[in-house]
């Protein structure tokens, strides 16, 4: 199976000053899974106020609800407790409701 993610989120609302705006910078990361069942790409776009997420998993079961976390760091060190918290703008708990506060 091969699960599509493609997410678009307005972190922040740009509300018009009656100024002139600015120029933004795109920032883009990328995160790669290579531990065997999983591989796949999943890339985050940052312009302006704009995160775009998208990418592709495979190896994920089929017909499965799934959910997705994502940290707010890279970095994997002291047994992943330097990725930091989970990334979550809107403070929003999991919809599945087996699930603690993800």
């Amino acid at each position: 199976m091969l699960l599509y993610i493609y997410i678009l989120l307005f972190i922040t609302n740009v509300k018009g000053s009656g100024r002139t705006p600015q120029c933004f910078q795109t920032v883009f990361s990328i995160a790669t899974f290579v531990t065997p069942p999983y591989s796949g790409t999943v890339y985050f776009t940052k312009h302006g106020s704009n995160l775009r997420v998208t990418g592709s998993v495979s190896g994920l079961p089929p017909k499965k609800l799934l959910g997705v976390h994502i940290h707010e760091y890279g970095a994997l060190g002291n047994e992943c407790n330097d990725a930091g918290p989970h990334f979550n703008p809107f403070n929003r708990y999991s919809i599945i409701k087996e699930t603690e506060n993800k």
